[in-house]
């Protein structure tokens, strides 16, 4: 999963799902797309969600940017998990990818 800042989505994530074979056919559903920071204690605190597990419609595209709307700030270390399925019924086809990053090791596109 590639991340990095847009100055066209300026306070956006924006995570690209890599080439997974269930997203090639087009036809992978996003079920959730979860951001959390990492509190003064260390531990990391869910922040922002998008939760369509029950009704999957948003239809991914290998390498596809998916915006997320929220107010990042440097210095913070941030997590990111997408899990996606083909069909959304599926259980086999599931994916789950994730990665931490902070702002400042990011390369603006």
């Amino acid at each position: 999963m590639a991340i990095w800042e847009s100055s066209l989505f300026k306070y956006k994530f924006i995570p690209a799902v890599s080439n997974d074979a269930t997203v090639k056919s087009g036809h992978a559903k996003l079920l959730i797309l979860s951001l959390s920071v990492r509190d003064a204690k260390g531990q990391m605190q869910e922040v922002w969600k998008q939760d369509n597990f029950n009704t999957p419609s948003y239809t991914l595209q290998a390498g596809e940017c998916i915006p997320v709307n929220y107010r990042f700030k440097r210095d913070e270390e941030y997590s990111v998990t997408v899990i996606t399925a083909q069909p959304a019924d599926k259980v086999a086809t599931r994916r789950l990818w994730s990665r931490n990053f902070k702002l400042n090791d990011l390369a603006p596109k």
